[in-house]
């Protein structure tokens, strides 16, 4: 599958892939037979579309846009998304857990917000951090990926009051880590300025341990995500 626009993140569910993408927006296409992907509808915000992340929960997207915000949509009917709210400001990523919205702020935050009514995100908790790219939450633990600072990491037990764990700095010479995904005891963290992935235990989260690291050998800022399914990682 792929997108005829500069496509910046997707997330497939029951057939179903949403695309973030520039031009377009929010697009939404059939992939029930993978090899004949079908556009089957979409939905726009104003404004610019650099660098757009989404997370999909129940039937709700939430994309981030780094120069517009956060931007709700219903997706009950994937074939006709409606836009459906939003919270003006700078989100480099966003994840879910919940009934709760994890956002990188490039306001140096970890920004949460309560979507118990899913259109319209309250803020709810907020935790000073460094200028985070990626963000995964796992079983209450946020995982951040934090640009110079490496994997920054909090619990998020109370969403209201997150409490720093800790961090786990990066190997790499000038470091820029752009992304960040959990499996099991391990999270990978993607970095731009070293383009690979670095492998870090996260069995004690409060105390994060480097394990290994894959250099790709791709150009300066060529990698800025990361994708886990089974024994597989995925970088782009």
């Amino acid at each position: 599958v792929y997108a005829q626009a500069g496509a910046y993140d997707v997330h497939v569910h029951a057939g179903i892939a949403y695309v973030s993408q520039d031009p377009g927006g929010l697009v939404v296409y059939d992939v029930h037979d993978p090899f004949h992907a079908v556009q089957v509808g979409g939905c726009d915000w104003p404004g610019w579309h650099y660098y757009s992340r989404l997370c999909i929960t129940g039937n709700t997207a939430y994309v981030v846009e780094e120069t517009t915000g956060l931007h709700v949509f219903d997706i009950a009917d994937p074939a006709k998304p409606v836009s459906a709210g939003g919270v003006a400001g700078v989100f480099l990523d966003v994840a879910a857990e919940g009934h709760y919205l994890y956002t990188a702020a490039h306001t140096n935050h970890l920004a949460i917000f309560d979507v118990a009514t899913p259109a319209k995100p309250t803020p709810a908790g907020v935790a000073s951090t460094g200028v985070v790219y990626g963000v995964a939450v796992v079983n209450h633990i946020a995982y951040l990926a934090s640009a110079t600072a490496g994997l920054e990491i909090f619990d998020v037990g109370d969403p209201v009051h997150p409490i720093r764990l800790g961090v786990c700095a990066s190997y790499a010479p000038a470091p820029f880590a752009r992304s960040v995904a959990v499996d099991g005891k391990f999270a990978f963290l993607v970095d731009g300025n070293n383009p690979g992935l670095q492998i870090i235990d996260v069995s004690i989260p409060a105390n994060p341990v480097f394990v290994g690291a894959y250099h790709s050998g791709l150009l300066y800022d060529s990698i800025h995500s990361i994708s886990i399914a089974g024994n597989l990682a995925y970088i782009g």
